[in-house]
């Protein structure tokens, strides 16, 4: 019986958790409490290279744009950054970090540090895909990111992550954003070398943290 009742309690509780992007939007605009994990390396932390830590770290932004946009005080985004981090640590520490938190949503962004690791696509996979397991084993509603772009040597291993990540979504039942190529597209836009966006080839400078933000705030609001 004790084990009945257990079952359906975490039935009901993974069923108030938003399943897609239209359920997270209503959610949002409803004025109900939404807690954002971003769970992620030194690009999620906001490390800046003057400072060593961004004055307003992507998912501060993100939070803004959303409480501002749903007129919800109730919508949280935490950062739970880790510099240095690889896919390996995260998913050791997934539970404890993510999981304990309780979210509603978790965005996922790791590969730069995999790549300087020298992970090859096999293990990388194996061990986005143990994260990505962990993660919305509780129902929360997922989303993998793809890697920012660097500019140095190891740019093309992080781009060879960039369709095993997309796999992994595919495989797993979980949504994805390329953040990737939506960064480079909007360094063409706004006629920006990377240089100018990553002071040190591979973290942004402190000002184009907000352009994380509003990439993802746009993916949040316009996606299926």
């Amino acid at each position: 019986m004790l084990q009945v009742f257990l079952l359906c309690g975490l039935m009901i509780l993974m069923a108030t958790k938003p399943t897609n992007l239209t359920e997270l939007r209503k959610t949002m605009k409803s004025g109900k409490e939404v807690k954002i994990v971003c769970y992620g390396d030194s690009i999620t932390y906001g490390f800046e290279e003057v400072k060593n830590v961004s004055s307003k770290p992507y998912p501060q932004t993100l939070e803004e744009l959303l409480v501002k946009k749903y007129k919800n005080q109730k919508i949280s985004v935490i950062n739970e950054g880790h510099s240095g981090w690889r896919s390996d640590q995260a998913a050791n520490k997934a539970t404890e970090l993510v999981l304990n938190q309780k979210p509603d949503v978790v965005l996922l962004d790791f590969g730069i540090n995999d790549a300087y690791s020298d992970f090859t696509e096999v293990y990388f996979k194996k061990k986005m895909t143990e994260l990505v397991k962990t993660v919305k084993k509780e129902g929360a509603l997922v989303i993998i990111l793809s890697p920012t772009p660097i500019n140095t040597n190891k740019s093309n291993m992080v781009k060879a992550y960039i369709p095993i990540l997309a796999t992994i979504a595919k495989e797993q039942k979980v949504l994805y954003f390329d953040l990737h190529n939506a960064i480079l597209k909007r360094a063409i836009k706004e006629k920006k070398k990377l240089s100018d966006i990553l002071p040190d080839n591979i973290h942004f400078a402190n000002a184009y943290y907000a352009w994380l933000a509003e990439e993802i705030f746009k993916f949040l609001n316009n996606a299926s």
